[in-house]
């Protein structure tokens, strides 16, 4: 498919921050996205993920301000970036 880049992030640490200049994973070119965008945060006690949004300009999945549970095959849109979540089952 053209114009798609598809790029797998493995996520082995408790959080994971996403940013346009500061973060685990870090998108310079995209405009849409905070310095330090959003968090996704995993329970060590439960395994549940949840999704921060760290005060971003332009919010994160459809403009949250609060921590959102995570599921298996959710999809989560980060500025220009769309994320689907893959859970181990």
């Amino acid at each position: 498919m053209e114009g798609v880049t598809r790029d797998v992030y493995h996520l082995y640490r408790d959080e994971t921050v996403i940013g346009r200049e500061t973060g685990d994973i870090v998108f310079t070119a995209d405009p849409f996205l905070s310095r330090r965008h959003a968090a996704i945060r995993r329970n060590p006690a439960t395994g549940e993920f949840t999704l921060t949004d760290l005060e971003s300009s332009n919010g994160t999945y459809v403009a949250i301000r609060e921590d959102v549970s995570l599921v298996d095959r959710d999809f989560v849109r980060i500025g220009q970036h769309l994320f689907r979540v893959d859970l181990p089952r």
